[in-house]
């Protein structure tokens, strides 16, 4: 087997043996050499492999040796770094006590020096910008057609109703009897003579107040009146009840004659079914006849 074979083999040996042990590569050296060379060959190649092999061995004892020495120096190291932990530790104070060696003392008085209060600065406040809100548009307003005021209503003032018989604010109506007494004349009105008379009430204030004189020449007395009545301050009541009103004065006999009638009087309430009347009658003849009457009459 020729040099270079040889180099060849070995070359090929350190590729395929790199990164295995020593009986390993051993082992493959041998198997490769017995697959490839005869038993003489195989020989002279196992003798040069022991040595190979003993050379490899005595290197990786050296290299193992390098290892140890480098290890103690690993393990001083180590020892080292926990020796300054532990005095770390011892230096570190209990909680709840306080440092009083000067060592301690002299480390917080330099650490109050060196350290300076950092400025608090009050963070300006933003000024809040209030958003713009656009206008709104307004539909158009329709012009309002103008509220008509509602006329007021006037109640029409009620007209006095003619109710004959009704009573005034004088009082009821009567029918009464008396007597007439005349100042001089030529009919019953200017003469002393009996006489009827009523009340009829045909409104509030109005009467009608019929009366009938007779004697020789009768006369018929046809006046409406006005009543007024007085009222009495403590409980309302008519005290007096005055009137005054015209008409006209019948004169029968011989020669009727129609004539003017003046009257004027005064109804007294008696009780609530009697009424007492006094009354002067002034008629216009050829000459003037007065006359006066006294009378009651029945309330009804």
């Amino acid at each position: 087997m020729k040099s270079q074979d040889w180099i060849g083999v070995l070359t090929r040996f350190r590729q395929v043996t790199h990164g295995y042990s020593y009986g390993s590569g051993l082992r493959i050296l041998t198997l490769t050499m017995f697959l490839t060379m005869n038993i003489a060959n195989f020989k002279k190649l196992l003798f040069m492999s022991s040595c190979v092999g003993t050379l490899v061995l005595l290197n990786n004892q050296a290299a193992y040796a390098e290892v140890l020495v480098a290890a103690p120096q690993f393990t001083e190291t180590l020892e080292s770094a926990v020796g300054s932990v532990s005095l770390e530790a011892e230096a570190l104070p209990t909680p709840g006590t306080v440092q009083t060696t000067a060592a301690s003392l002299q480390a917080e008085t330099l650490t109050a020096q060196t350290t300076t209060p950092l400025p608090q600065t009050t963070p300006e406040a933003t000024p809040q910008t209030t958003p713009e809100v656009p206008p709104t548009e307004t539909a158009p307003q329709t012009p309002s057609t103008p509220e008509i005021a509602p006329t007021p209503q006037t109640t029409p003032t009620p007209q006095p109703v003619i109710d004959p018989g009704r009573a005034t604010r004088s009082g009821p109506s009567y029918i009464g009897v008396g007597g007439n007494i005349g100042f001089g004349g030529r009919t019953d009105l200017g003469r002393g003579s009996f006489t009827v008379f009523s009340k009829i009430g045909l409104t509030n204030t109005l009467s009608f107040r019929p009366a009938l004189n007779v004697s020789r020449r009768p006369a018929i007395l046809l006046p409406v009146t006005f009543d007024f009545p007085l009222r009495s301050a403590i409980d309302g009541r008519v005290l007096v009840a005055p009137f005054v009103g015209g008409g006209a004065v019948i004169s029968t006999g011989s020669g009727s004659v129609l004539r003017g009638l003046v009257t004027g009087g005064v109804d007294i309430p008696i009780s609530d079914q009697f009424t007492a009347n006094a009354a002067v009658n002034v008629g216009f003849f050829g000459r003037t006849e007065v006359g006066l009457r006294l009378g009651v009459g029945y309330n009804f």
